[in-house]
């Protein structure tokens, strides 16, 4: 195939410029398989850093019953499984145990039921966890330590990003009453 059926010189001048600046030409009809479309670029690497994340208070109420409550969020917008770590002080000090969940599909939980009861797994101050995107995340908490002269129990939890340099992800209050 002649290079005159390829391409086309689009410089003034025409043919004598051919020679002299060949990158001003163009390719007229691109045979099969060559295409005028820039290549995409793929992703640097994995999306760790997902959409928002805003878990409720959790108010608990003993009255010599337990009523547990629980909250919930949808992880999206990540490619990649990410690792979370959840920190969290209480007023007193080691009166709960805070416990969490990934799930599947839309959770529905007793609060006439035990996290433990539940499929919930316990979480220490610091302790980690991971799940992948499209997940629901859950917390609960369970009074684990003694009441005595104790009436409210205060507390902070803050849940990071592990896989993206320890961001924090969200904070969220837990007040537990004893109601007598």
């Amino acid at each position: 195939m002649k290079l005159s059926k390829l391409f086309k010189d689009d410089s003034p001048g025409g043919s004598k410029l051919k020679k002299m600046f060949p990158e001003r030409w163009t390719i007229k009809n691109p045979p099969p398989g060559i295409s005028y479309k820039p290549q995409q670029t793929a992703p640097s690497g994995p999306d760790v850093i997902p959409n928002p994340l805003d878990w409720q208070n959790i108010s608990y109420s003993y009255n010599p019953t337990d009523i547990w409550q629980y909250t919930t969020q949808y992880l999206t917008g990540i490619n990649t499984i990410i690792q979370f770590k959840v920190e969290y002080t209480s007023v007193p000090a080691n009166i709960f145990t805070l416990y969490f969940k990934t799930d599947a599909f839309p959770p529905t939980y007793s609060t006439a039921l035990n996290p433990l009861s539940q499929g919930f797994s316990p979480l220490l101050n610091n302790d980690t966890f991971s799940s992948v995107n499209n997940r629901y995340i859950s917390f609960g908490l369970d009074i684990t330590g003694s009441w005595d002269g104790i009436s409210t129990i205060n507390a902070t939890v803050t849940v990071r990003n592990v896989s993206d340099s320890n961001t924090i992800l969200d904070t969220f209050v837990i007040t537990a009453k004893e109601l007598n």
